[in-house]
């Protein structure tokens, strides 16, 4: 009975599976069940198969390991002492010695972050008792990523910037801060986006940046660039102007002082954007900018997106992936 499949999306993988159904019936018990046999054994290699890591993943894998090796907490030299704490949204009332940066990027897994705390990289706990050595008041650090998890670059390539709403084919995306280049690698292996730029102020991420995209040429310098500078210059803000999607993460909580003008700031970004345009940020712009912020009150427009899917693996934070939000520029709405 194959009516039971009958909402199946791909109309391709519900002709074959008649065609087979319809194959099968048309046997002897006997023959029967010798196809279930021959069936089984294929089923097995056709899944060792698919669990095999393709070329890219390989690639992704290589860069994330490099770049482990250079710099294993995932801070460029001297980058952390010239960090501002949030004042603002889910930070606000966490304490700066409660705050451990665990990039996503670099250690995507549980495993991964084991491995780290093992190395002595990162800590999941931390003492709050002035004797530390003879306490057991210890308390969990809460994890913050200034990079994106390779499950939220999959969320924002495919639940995010859908067919429905952009052609990548004709894309040009710009990462605001775009540190160890994440998004230009997933975008350049996993997608068909035209054009991949980041813009960094730090000139040590855009150089480890510029070299892992030289390292796999082959598949990255046709798309990918880095430009290392001032997102707020003439520069800058000329790239915003020539983009079809802008991607912040975390740009404003930790790398901005919140008494030098958030806002003042974002809409300098915003009002450069092309009408139509979409801008990606994680967090939402009630916790990055401003908590009474109306998208509209500064030109956007935001969009509504499917709730990610919970598939039960260990190592994907839907949560995480919630916190991504995406808006629409309409100069129209700016007042």
């Amino acid at each position: 009975d194959l009516f039971r499949y009958r909402d199946m999306e791909n109309e391709d993988v519900l002709q074959v599976l008649m065609d087979v159904t319809s194959a099968y019936n048309k046997f002897n018990a006997d023959d029967k069940r010798s196809l279930l046999e021959v069936l089984g054994q294929q089923i097995k290699e056709w899944e060792e198969d698919i669990r095999k890591p393709s070329p890219n993943k390989k690639i992704l894998a290589k860069i994330q390991g490099d770049i482990r090796k250079k710099i294993p907490t995932g801070y460029a030299p001297g980058e952390e002492a010239k960090m501002f704490h949030p004042r603002r949204g889910q930070w606000k009332d966490v304490a700066q010695h409660e705050v451990e940066h665990c990039d996503a990027f670099l250690y995507p897994t549980e495993e991964a972050v084991d491995k780290a705390e093992e190395k002595g990289i990162l800590s999941r706990y931390y003492c709050n008792s002035g004797k530390c050595g003879y306490s057991r008041k210890v308390v969990a650090t809460q994890f913050i990523s200034h990079s994106f998890s390779v499950a939220q670059l999959q969320w924002i390539f495919n639940g995010c910037l859908t067919p429905d709403r952009i052609k990548l084919e004709d894309a040009t995306i710009l990462d605001v801060g775009s540190r160890l280049g994440c998004v230009l690698y997933y975008g350049a292996l996993f997608t068909n986006t035209k054009k991949l730029v980041g813009i960094e102020l730090n000139q040590y991420f855009c150089q480890l940046a510029r070299d892992q995209i030289g390292a796999h040429k082959e598949k990255m310098a046709d798309k990918c660039s880095v430009v290392c500078g001032d997102i707020f210059s003439e520069e800058g803000l000329a790239l915003v102007a020539e983009s079809d999607v802008v991607v912040m993460n975390n740009v404003f909580e930790f790398f901005l002082d919140t008494s030098s003008g958030q806002e003042e700031y974002f809409q300098k970004i915003v009002s450069a954007m092309k009408d139509g345009a979409y801008l990606v940020t994680n967090p939402g712009l009630d916790e990055s900018i401003n908590e009474d912020l109306e998208p509209s009150t500064v030109g956007l427009e935001e969009v509504e997106l499917d709730e990610p899917e919970d598939d039960g693996d260990p190592n994907v934070d839907v949560k995480s992936l919630e916190e991504i939000h995406m808006y629409k520029r309409d100069s129209s709405l700016y007042k």
